[in-house]
């Protein structure tokens, strides 16, 4: 297999980074560092269109800032877009996830799609027990308000394994046991994820068996 280099439009005498291909193809989302950004490096977005590449168009401030923005990744069903931020290229800080609803890169100019960071374990309003399971497993959480509320597992590539609850609940503290369905084990989840009201309260890694 040869490799080839994309060329231009995409590729520039700037720094060009961490390609992200959407599910289906029809987009590439990259950092670059070419003039004109929010910080010293952003993301683009190009379309695969009539068997060429488009114009990199910087996916706003939405997402970008002055900061770094890198590593973005689609989920499988291209809802959702995650990256990192960090303040510089050399620094012993942690970097931060962060995550957005795609149609952002497709209408980066609607202010009501925000780019939210993804909470830290140690801060989420989601905890899971016990963890490592070989079976039922315990997910407990706490709604700071009333509304529409989903809980869903997520296999190791990001795909959607099981919606455990969508539906309406109360503030307060809850619980809900997931039992893997036949034919799955509990390793095979990779991590759980609670939304209430469009934004995600916690998200919550199971630890795989040894």
């Amino acid at each position: 297999m040869t490799v080839e280099n994309v060329g231009s439009p995409i590729s520039s005498p700037q720094l060009e980074g961490a390609p992200c291909i959407a599910p289906d193809g029809s987009y590439l989302i990259f950092e670059s560092r070419r003039p004109g950004g929010y910080g010293s490096s952003d993301l683009y977005v190009s379309f695969h269109q009539a068997g060429a590449w488009t114009t990199p168009r910087n996916l706003g401030p939405s997402i970008n800032s002055t900061y770094i923005e890198d590593g973005p990744f689609v989920s499988s069903d291209g809802k959702y877009l995650f990256f990192n931020r960090r303040r510089s290229a050399f620094t012993t800080e942690q970097s931060e996830i962060w995550w957005v609803d795609a149609r952002a890169v497709f209408h980066p100019e609607q202010s009501d799609i925000d780019a939210l960071p993804v909470p830290q374990s140690s801060t989420s309003a989601l905890t899971l027990w016990p963890n490592p399971s070989r079976g039922p497993a315990t997910l407990s959480y706490t709604l700071p308000d009333a509304g529409p509320v989903s809980l869903t597992a997520y296999d190791p590539l990001g795909r959607e394994l099981a919606v455990l609850w969508a539906g309406t609940q109360p503030a307060g503290s809850h619980q809900l046991t997931f039992t893997p369905p036949p034919g799955q084990q509990a390793r095979s989840v990779t991590f759980y994820r609670l939304v209430s009201h469009g934004r995600p309260l916690g998200t919550v890694r199971a630890l795989a068996l040894r």
